[in-house]
């Protein structure tokens, strides 16, 4: 689906934009031609997923998308309408891939249903009651509830989902970087880490997941100090002059609302919370993606608290995407909501990308990261762990930091 013009593109292809042509050498060997040097080309291909030509030519995408034809150890069978479950069965033909890799042969399994189970509470008492064998993205405030039941085994694994609030780098308050620096300095991620994610967590170093293979590991996280918040915002002209507790500047308060998804609930209430303290006044609302995502494209919004996956463990894919200059119609800052905008950035970016030597590229985002993380686009907040959890009955499974549900080893005990 990369390279096949007549049906539509994997969702994924920007991730190996410069890939130019693929080239059929063998029965088992393909040759895949860049138009630029690109490192991370293997990383990314893992994001792409083998499908048939021959069966998408004779049913078109329409018949694809009902009746996907993969390459995994698992078929297709059936999905609801609204894709809330989804019915797989062993594909004994598997083979697994070089006898040097494993895994090889079919999975263990006969059948495997996937159901999706949007709240968290839900998703944990249909395990406890047995309806389901495993679960995924379990709040920390849950866990407990979980460890205490000993028909149950709670794993982690490190996470790949970095979590920070985006801030609105072009319209006031936060066009004055000691606003934003302030905000960096005004909340205590230990507390938060403790209280909110029960110590399943670690606070951002900066603008990149400190399990990055490029992390900057100069940067440390913004240190809580509200004397130092304070005093950037008298710096900025944000003073309590009224004595309310709320800093203001012409008469006006220093307020604002973060926007984010109900899944971020907890996070942002608390953020919102410790804000007060520095004299802040902040106020959450909750969106759809699909309903906040144009507003924040337009850079309608004051403040976004989200996430952004970086599964690769390479800056391409993830820090071009939030931190480039967002570009129309290009994957560069496709995911940038604070309208942030560096030239420096901007061309550190494009020779990451680009540069080979692995040495070179580490000076390069290492740059880029200190760029980003003194300007302050964002507030750099905590990566949690990847939380997740089974039936004892399960063997042979472990979660993933990306999330996904590796099931070729999984077995049922007797």
């Amino acid at each position: 689906q990369i390279d096949y013009p007549e049906v539509h593109s994997s969702p994924r292809k920007g991730l190996i934009a410069p890939l130019e042509s693929i080239e059929k050498t063998g029965d088992h060997s393909v040759v895949m031609h860049f138009n630029a040097p690109y490192p991370p080309a293997i990383q990314m291909l893992v994001h792409q997923q083998i499908v048939p030509k021959a069966y998408i030519e004779k049913v078109g995408t329409k018949g694809f998308v009902e009746q996907p034809i993969g390459t995994g150890p698992f078929k297709f069978v059936s999905a609801s309408d609204g894709l809330d479950e989804v019915i797989m069965v062993k594909f004994d033909e598997y083979y697994g891939g070089s006898p040097d890799i494993a895994p090889v042969g079919p999975a263990c399994i006969d059948q495997v249903i996937f159901r999706v189970i949007p709240e968290a509470s839900t998703r944990v008492a249909a395990l406890l009651a047995n309806e389901v064998l495993i679960i995924e993205t379990i709040p920390s405030d849950l866990v407990n509830r979980l460890n205490e039941n000993s028909s149950v085994a709670v794993k982690t694994a490190p996470g790949t989902q970095p979590k920070w609030i985006e801030l609105n780098v072009n319209k006031p308050p936060f066009d004055d970087v000691r606003v934003r620096q302030a905000l960096n300095h005004a909340l205590d991620k230990n507390l938060i880490i403790q209280e909110i994610y029960g110590g399943r967590a670690i606070a951002l170093p900066g603008p990149l997941s400190p399990y990055n293979n490029f992390v900057n590991k100069s940067l440390q996280p913004y240190p809580y100090d509200l004397d130092m918040a304070k005093s950037l915002l008298e710096e900025a002209g944000w003073v309590d002059s009224n004595n309310d507790g709320i800093v203001d500047k012409d008469g006006q308060p220093l307020s604002f609302t973060i926007d984010t998804l109900e899944e971020h609930r907890n996070l942002a209430e608390a953020v919102a919370n410790l804000f007060q303290e520095a004299g802040i006044d902040a106020n959450v609302r909750f969106w759809e993606f699909s309903v906040v995502k144009p507003m924040l494209v337009a850079g309608d919004r004051q403040a976004y608290l989200d996430d952004w996956g970086d599964s690769a463990f390479d800056p391409v894919g993830h820090f071009e995407a939030k931190w480039h200059g967002y570009l129309e119609g290009q994957s560069y800052g496709r995911g940038n909501f604070s309208g942030y905008n560096n030239e420096r950035v901007n061309e550190l970016v494009i020779m990451g990308e680009k540069t080979v030597d692995t040495a070179e590229r580490q000076k390069i985002y290492d740059e880029a990261q200190q760029l980003v993380y003194d300007e302050a686009p964002a507030v750099f907040l905590i990566l949690p762990e990847e939380i997740q959890a089974s039936s004892m009955h399960i063997m042979n499974w472990e979660p993933a930091s990306d999330g996904r549900l590796n099931m070729h080893d999984v077995c049922l005990a007797p």
